[in-house]
């Protein structure tokens, strides 16, 4: 429904209340009204809000971490009624916990799947099938899993689940990418060919020499070694371990 002086754009969290309409666009809540025809901005750059149920107060939140409570009214400050959460605590039973999250997964993949029909799958069927493993999970991780055997029923393409937050991080050895196919050569090296790169994007563009000596076909009978290490005859890509973004120097 268009509402008069208020330009198209992208609008959110759109609430009624007495005298108009809240709605929440590029950080900011404002609240048109219907018998002014104008909108008025009640707090600026916040990232999130709830509002209590007489819509009388605005729970906000700034930054990732910095919550505050407001009256519902136009010029409220994003930095007044900050909540002091440094002593909050939070206490779960994760084996409850988990058993929800395995039901709510159930619950928002079926009302929100596109096909009613779940793909001809006996969706409660398939939610008490897996259901007893819940009681055996013993990390998020496991859970992750069991939800994702439980969507992998349904036999559709891009249903996943993204793996948690939880699962402890493990340190990756980044290792360099020549942008080139190459052999074994004696105690060398031999690059056969050169990928062309996608020039139009920095972030791919081809970063080998493009003179005459490398022939235009994108080849070279040359050697290759990264700068400083010995050549052959280990594993090539041992040599490029660590070294995603130093230079490589070919002769």
């Amino acid at each position: 429904m268009p509402l008069p002086e208020l330009e198209p754009g992208s609008y959110n969290g759109l609430l009624g209340v007495d005298d108009g309409v809240l709605y929440f666009s590029g950080g900011t809540l404002s609240r048109y009204t219907l018998e002014s025809r104008k909108s008025e901005e009640i707090i600026t750059r916040v990232s999130g809000l709830a509002f209590t149920a007489d819509r009388k107060k605005i729970l906000y939140r700034t930054g990732r971490s910095d919550y505050g409570i407001v009256d519902l009214r136009p010029g409220a400050k994003n930095d007044a009624g900050r909540l002091d959460l440094s002593k909050m605590e939070l206490r779960i039973d994760p084996k409850v916990e988990w058993a929800q999250i395995y039901h709510d997964a159930y619950l928002i993949f079926r009302d929100w799947f596109y096909d009613p029909g779940m793909h001809g799958v006996d969706w409660e069927a398939m939610y008490r099938r897996y259901e007893p493993l819940i009681a055996h999970v013993a990390h998020r991780s496991d859970l992750d899993y069991v939800i994702g055997e439980l969507l992998g029923e349904v036999n559709v393409g891009h249903a996943y689940i993204t793996q948690t937050s939880e699962l402890p991080a493990v340190d990756r050895v980044e290792v360099g990418l020549l942008g080139a196919e190459y052999e074994a050569a004696g105690r060398y090296y031999r690059i056969t060919n050169i990928f062309p790169g996608e020039n139009w994007q920095t972030e791919w563009r081809r970063m080998w020499p493009t003179s005459p000596s490398f022939g235009a076909s994108g080849t070279s009978s040359g050697r290759a070694v990264p700068a400083g290490a010995a050549p052959g005859p280990g594993p090539f890509r041992s040599l490029l371990s660590r070294r995603p973004s130093a230079p490589v120097r070919t002769s």
